[in-house]
């Protein structure tokens, strides 16, 4: 009885371990067919690199067959000089279950080499690493992305270092991230000094700094102005202006990236503008000259003449009222070429300076054209510089003649302010006006020259009916 017992026992426990045998044949077949058309390449390697499995892929990879790759030691495959990449992965101080990651080249039997990136992870059994897991991944794509980014950033690298442009980059905070070889050049620093650094912090001069960072905020926020100059003090103290075309990077998010100025150095080419610009007023004021002490005198010499020639017509009527008539002729032609000579001359400028010269402007006009021209000046506003009070009395002088032809106002206001280290002069009327993306004329475009000339700006606000602002700030040197 109790042997009948133990042989049903054993009989038993022989259907359940026949059981577990079917089904572990079961999920072993069912592993190796996953194994053998998983599309990745997958190795299993012994500890010693020999390869005990290896599927459809990793031979396709290899142009050879999975049973000529079972027993042979992988490293035979793998390009001699890259061999020291592949062992780290049999190295035996490595972590058990811990992933480790290389990339070399692998040789197929045609022999071709191609890049792979070999993920494996170590299997311990019964305290031996026994059993090393692979996964190859052919890189050929991803290398030859990489190498054409590559020449890509050599060849960006390249124009960026050997432009003779200004190149700067700038983070959203207006940090340097790139500065080129001509921006060096241009301000004696070297990348190393500046970059990470505000760029206001070393190159603009002190009185510039605020104006110069509203208008980075303004760009950073997709603003105008694209275009933009300003001042740069090298390391030297020297300054140099710089003339900017700007753009913004952006994240496919939409978040600022980078902002990219491309600058040219026009330090040289504004003084010698400024210096045809002051051979051109030199010479109009010799015409001045000319009209006042020549034509002038001339005129004022045939208007004596034609008094004496109505005294003496005195018995002729008739010829003494054409004698006064042309007279009086005589002595307006006077008065114009006065009026012509003294603003050929800027005679009030040079002696009094620009406050008076202003001045005498503003009665001037109003006297010649019966409009209201008031002048203003609340500071005490003394301009040293010679050229930047003849720019300043052109600028004036070319908005208030815009405004009698165009505008038709029934006010003018010119009003100078001169305090912090710049001088402000603004001219308002109360004309016409015009819509802003209205294209400027050759006198507006003439006052924004002489303002770039001066290293300031000019701004032109109006809409219709609302009259016309004219605003030009310069900073003066100290």
């Amino acid at each position: 009885m109790s042997l009948d017992y133990e042989l049903e026992k054993l009989r038993l426990e022989c259907a359940r371990l026949r059981e577990l045998q079917e089904r572990g044949a079961a999920a072993l077949d069912h592993y190796s067919t996953i194994f053998d058309l998983c599309p990745s390449a997958c190795l299993t390697l012994d500890a010693a690199g020999v390869i005990l499995e290896a599927n459809r892929a990793v031979a396709e990879m290899l142009g050879t067959s999975t049973s000529s790759l079972c027993g042979h030691r992988l490293e035979e495959q793998v390009l001699p000089e890259d061999r020291a990449r592949f062992r780290v992965h049999l190295r035996t101080d490595a972590l058990h279950g811990s992933q480790v990651c290389s990339d070399f080249h692998l040789v197929r039997l045609d022999g071709e080499t191609i890049p792979v990136m070999m993920e494996s992870v170590k299997i311990d059994k019964h305290g031996c690493s026994s059993l090393i897991l692979t996964d190859l991944q052919d890189i050929t794509v991803r290398r030859r992305i990489e190498k054409a980014l590559q020449d890509e950033r050599d060849f960006n690298a390249t124009v960026l270092g050997t432009s003779g442009a200004l190149i700067i980059a700038l983070d959203p905070e207006g940090r340097i991230l790139k500065f080129n070889q001509a921006c060096e050049q241009a301000s004696g620093y070297v990348a190393a000094d500046v970059i990470g650094k505000h760029f206001w912090d070393l190159l603009l001069p002190k009185e510039q700094i605020d104006r110069v960072r509203e208008a980075f905020t303004a760009l950073a926020g997709s603003q105008l102005p694209s275009r933009y100059e300003n001042h740069w003090v090298t390391k030297s103290g020297e300054l140099r202006l710089i003339s900017w075309a700007n753009s913004v990077l952006k994240t496919e998010d939409g978040h600022i990236r980078a902002i990219v100025g491309s600058g040219l150095d026009i330090t040289d080419r504004r003084r010698l503008e400024a210096e045809v610009l002051e051979i051109a007023e030199r010479e109009q004021r010799r015409i001045g000259t000319d009209l006042h002490d020549g034509l002038g005198q001339q005129l004022t010499a045939m208007s004596l003449m034609c008094e004496n020639l109505r005294d003496d017509l005195a018995d002729l009527p008739k010829f003494r009222t054409q004698a006064a008539a042309l007279g009086a002729c005589l002595r307006e032609a006077i008065g114009h070429t006065r009026n012509l000579s003294h603003g050929l001359m800027l005679r009030n400028l040079e002696v009094a300076g620009l406050r008076d010269a202003l001045e005498s402007l503003a009665a001037t006009t109003a006297a010649a054209s019966s409009i209201p021209c008031e002048f203003l000046c609340p500071t005490e506003a003394s301009i040293e510089d010679i050229q930047v009070a003849s720019h300043l009395y052109h600028i004036a002088q070319e908005a208030i003649n815009n405004a009698l032809k165009h505008a038709a106002p029934t006010k003018i206001e010119i009003r100078l302010d001169c305090q912090d280290g710049a001088a402000h002069l603004s001219i308002r009327d109360n004309g016409r006006g015009f819509a802003p993306s209205s294209p400027l004329g050759i006198g507006l475009a003439a006052m924004e020259y002489r303002a770039n000339l001066m290293g300031g700006t000019l701004n032109v606000s109006s809409h219709p009916g609302e009259g016309v602002t004219i605003d030009c700030v310069v900073f003066l040197k100290q």
